[in-house]
């Protein structure tokens, strides 16, 4: 059935990512809610907590925080189950980023922590410096300055030894 199939979800995610770079992001979460649900109804749990990620990341941005974390939740318990390293290094960055943006500074760097190690267990060096980033921002608004510029200079040393400074402008 058409409506019941792996492609449906498949395409409501791909409007939701389209909604989302076209800066439509009420529209992408809507998109991505009903691929989640797509997914679910046909028993692809491990795509329904990609999805819910993605559409996390959009809440955050929103400063849907509360949002975020209800949907983190069971992807992030999906993801695990499923070994499914790199959506869940994606997920666990996510939820540092919520308890960031919600002054949980301890939580945050946990879960930068442990995100950059998947990350970079997985290969995923620009994902890393992009959990660097938010490490120091976490830094920062802790109140701790100095340790946030130390932070941000190691990630520009990791990033040019990585040779990914070269598209950064």
């Amino acid at each position: 059935m058409l409506f019941r199939s792996r492609g449906k979800a498949r395409l409501l995610n791909a409007l939701g990512v389209w909604a989302y770079f076209a800066g439509k992001w009420d529209q992408a979460v809507d998109y991505y809610g009903q691929a989640e649900r797509s997914s679910l109804q046909i028993g692809r749990d491990f795509d329904a907590a990609a999805v819910a990620a993605n559409q996390a990341e959009v809440l955050i941005q929103q400063g849907r925080f509360d949002a975020a974390e209800r949907a983190l939740g069971p992807a992030i318990r999906t993801l695990v189950e499923s070994n499914a390293k790199t959506f869940l290094g994606f997920a666990v960055s996510l939820r540092g980023r919520v308890a960031l943006g919600t002054g949980r500074y301890e939580q945050a760097m946990d879960d930068f922590s442990a995100a950059r190690a998947i990350s970079m267990e997985m290969g995923e060096i620009g994902e890393a410096l992009a959990i660097d980033a938010h490490s120091a921002e976490c830094l920062l608004r802790s109140g701790d300055a100095a340790a946030a510029a130390t932070w941000a200079a190691q990630a520009a040393e990791r990033a040019a030894k990585a040779r990914l400074t070269d598209s950064v402008g």
